[in-house]
């Protein structure tokens, strides 16, 4: 749904070389149920460890990520900030700048301070259309504010981790391990295992 939306696939196309991997060959998900109770009680966000967005620089080094299924409000506000990223840490080539790194997580810790006054907040955080899927209708209401607080608290998350980062990790060594905000997973045979996120597993 996410990539699909015009405005999601404008904003990556025109920014991004977007490019896709399978972690599970030959896997595709026929649970209609599934589908439609993930969207109707989580249309906003819905963190899961299964699926992960990276971002990188051309020879493979992760600057950001999202683990999971993100609206396209959300999604957009995620390009926004990989966009702002690529600027402090690269220079118009892709090349890391001078200084880069410290610039980079610079602004990772700038955007967990946003993100983390958005978890605080009372209001609703954004505004999220309503949308249909597969037939079904979610509405976003005052009830959907839970799931949009604990999309800005991983968001927060994720940005410390990289406030934190002495190195920018090559795709190998952050695929199969990154924080995300909900332990479940659909996966085939064969798949690579995701790592435990512990701060996700005490959770539970």
């Amino acid at each position: 749904m996410t990539f699909s939306d015009p405005k999601v696939a404008e904003a990556a196309n025109a920014s991004f070389v977007c490019a896709w991997f399978n972690r599970s060959p030959g896997f595709t998900n026929c649970d209609d149920a599934a589908e439609k109770s993930i969207f109707q009680n989580s249309s906003e966000a819905f963190l899961t460890k299964n699926i992960c967005t990276f971002v990188m620089s051309p020879d493979g080094r992760v600057f950001h990520y999202v683990a999971g299924y993100v609206s396209p409000e959300l999604f957009l506000g995620f390009l926004e900030d990989a966009l702002a990223l690529r600027r402090a840490g690269f220079d118009g080539k892709m090349k890391p700048l001078p200084g880069g790194l410290d610039a980079l997580r610079r602004l990772h810790a700038e955007r967990a301070v946003l993100r983390e006054k958005e978890a605080a907040s009372t209001s609703t955080v954004m505004e999220i259309a309503a949308r249909t899927y597969r037939g079904v209708l979610h509405a976003h209401a005052d009830r959907c504010k839970w799931t949009l607080k604990e999309a800005s608290r991983y968001l927060g998350r994720v940005h410390r981790s990289w406030e934190k980062a002495a190195a920018l990790p090559t795709l190998d060594e952050v695929r199969f391990k990154y924080l995300y905000g909900n332990p479940f997973s659909e996966e085939g045979q064969g798949a690579s295992p995701i790592a435990n996120d512990l701060e996700v597993m005490v959770r539970r």
